[in-house]
């Protein structure tokens, strides 16, 4: 590539006071995803960002034209779309699809068909949906929350069943054994077996059930002697 082909301009972003307000209107939902996620939220805006402005650099250096502040917008939607638990280096290549193939592809600023950020989302959804929808994180809450940890803690896992980890003896994909996910699945009731509360709740469950089943032996019986071929 010559560089006739490539000139720098020497204005490197353009700022444009609609997509600042933008981005400043922004940063509440920036803050509060720390306060229930950790830090690791804020780096997940950080390298979307980064990934976002040296795509539309790419493009727009070509031609002799500066970065628009709309890329910010973009990456900031973006981001703020994402799973907190995304690893770091899909994160980038979202902003990679949705500013290269959902904004500059069609020409740029203005000339788009579709909202850019929703374009790298949806790519991230059909190429990693495990990533995207069975990973849950458990929101920090009360105190500093997420302000004095780096990520928020790992919940739960979606899917069919967890049982069908059990006839392999496997786990998910961080190693865990499913018995320890039943305890993560559980750990809102993590009292002893022997806690009054705890067999409460069980006498409770099974006497639920027990009326349950009478129930429907009851209407069974009526049912059977109200047939008109008896």
């Amino acid at each position: 590539m010559s560089t006739k082909e490539w000139q720098i301009p020497a204005k490197k972003l353009q700022l444009q006071k609609g997509m600042v307000a933008v981005c400043y209107a922004l940063v509440p939902c920036l803050f509060f995803s720390v306060y229930l996620f950790g830090w690791r939220s804020l780096a997940i805006v950080v390298v979307t960002l980064l990934a976002g402005f040296a795509t539309e650099a790419l493009f727009t250096f070509r031609e002799g034209k500066p970065v628009t502040a709309a890329v910010f917008v973009t990456s900031l939607i973006l981001a703020l779309s994402l799973p907190p638990t995304i690893p770091l280096w899909m994160c980038a290549l979202g902003a990679v699809v949705a500013v290269g193939l959902g904004k500059m592809a069609f020409g740029g600023m203005g000339k788009n068909i579709f909202n850019p950020a929703m374009v790298g989302r949806c790519f991230l959804y059909v190429s990693f949906p495990l990533h995207m929808t069975n990973r849950w994180a458990d929101p920090f809450t009360g105190g500093a929350g997420g302000f004095g940890h780096w990520a928020a803690p790992f919940d739960g896992v979606t899917g069919a069943t967890p049982l069908a980890l059990l006839p392999g003896g496997g786990g998910d994909s961080r190693g865990r054994s499913p018995l320890r996910i039943h305890r993560r699945f559980s750990r809102r009731d993590l009292r002893p077996a022997h806690h009054p509360r705890r067999r409460l709740a069980h006498l409770s469950e099974s006497r639920a059930l027990a009326h349950r089943s009478l129930l429907s032996r009851r209407r069974c019986r009526d049912e059977h002697s109200l047939s008109p071929l008896r």
